[in-house]
């Protein structure tokens, strides 16, 4: 029997895109302090990874694309908004790495114009079938949610909870936990798979975040314990 959604929150749906929108919007605005700091001269634009920028503008196509075709126009809404920050990011970031010769730059430029319209319109028409879309949409989305994962691994190992941005990763569980319960609503699985896979890695590494902050306080307030007898062994 086929998943065709969970009919009694469907009034929720206009109201929990609304959500959706606002959150997914907001969190592809987070690299935006990092290219201030690059233009400011206090970064380098090295630091920022520049395949997650194509990663993120191709998701953004793809989910665009995909949301148009399934006349979802207000998902759609939330993937074009993020395309805009993110196809500005590469612009950003080409104008840094052609070293501000105009020639060069431009030349990055029609290739951006060329490879993301090429994209779009791949995607946009019926090519391929939705549900090969919605292979790719899994796949792609499973790598943009799971790379900040990895930044949780190396924070346990050197136990260093500064290694994950927490605010980032509350607002991932959100998006990718909005999108979740959307995908639910609408019996749409290309939605709830990916989304819900990076729900988990967020969660996952929001509690690793939380054992390395009560590690340290502990450790803290041992090595105060410490001090503190020693204090009173030298007054005796």
């Amino acid at each position: 029997m086929p998943f065709n959604g969970i009919e009694f929150l469907l009034p929720i749906k206009p109201h929990l895109s609304v959500f959706n929108t606002i959150i997914t919007v907001l969190l592809n605005a987070v690299p935006l302090f990092s290219f201030i700091n690059v233009a400011r001269g206090k970064e380098s634009y090295t630091n920022i990874p520049f395949l997650m920028l194509v990663v993120n503008v191709g998701n953004n196509i793809i989910w665009g694309c995909y949301w148009i075709r399934q006349n979802e126009f207000i998902s759609f809404l939330s993937s074009l908004l993020s395309f805009v920050f993110s196809t500005t990011y590469i612009l950003w970031y080409n104008f840094f790495h052609s070293k501000k010769v105009i020639g060069k730059y431009m030349l990055y430029i029609l290739c951006q114009i060329a490879g993301e319209g090429a994209a779009i319109y791949f995607f946009l028409s019926e090519i391929l079938s939705l549900k090969t879309v919605g292979l790719i949409i899994i796949f792609v989305t499973f790598l943009q949610y799971i790379a900040p994962a990895q930044n949780a691994v190396k924070a346990f190992k050197e136990k260093n909870n500064k290694l994950i941005p927490i605010t980032s990763t509350i607002c991932g569980s959100l998006c990718s936990g909005g999108w979740t319960l959307f995908g639910l609503i609408i019996g749409d699985f290309n939605c709830i798979i990916p989304n819900g896979l990076g729900l988990v890695s967020s969660i996952l590494t929001a509690l690793v975040w939380l054992y390395i902050k009560g590690s340290k306080k502990e450790k803290d307030k041992g090595e105060e314990g410490e001090e503190f007898e020693t204090l009173n062994d030298e007054e005796k």
